[in-house]
């Protein structure tokens, strides 16, 4: 089946600067729902529904969800930068015991 494009109205960031946040809430949000039914029979539920019943609750009852999100994107590049920063330094001292041999 081919992906179909919707416009919704989706809930809105209070700043000018979490809009990218915002994705990243509905884009979690969705992904957890359809990896739940991904092994179930049941069709998915409309997006308009996911939005009211998962997102729009999730946003509104919780006003440091933005500010978790940020968090979790931070420690994610942190983690991913120390990670590269190993593989390097690993490589380099590979690569000094390899002329030392």
């Amino acid at each position: 089946a081919s992906p179909t494009v919707m416009d919704v109205m989706m809930p809105q960031q209070k700043n000018g600067y979490d809009c990218g946040v915002y994705t990243l809430i509905f884009a979690e949000v969705i992904i957890e729902i359809f990896s739940l039914i991904e092994d179930s029979e049941s069709p998915p539920p409309p997006v308009d529904q996911i939005i009211a019943d998962q997102i729009t609750p999730k946003i509104e009852k919780n006003t440091h969800y933005a500010k978790e999100m940020r968090q979790k994107v931070l420690d994610t590049a942190i983690s991913l930068i120390k990670n590269k920063n190993n593989i390097r330094s690993q490589s380099s001292n590979e690569e000094k015991t390899r002329n030392r041999s």
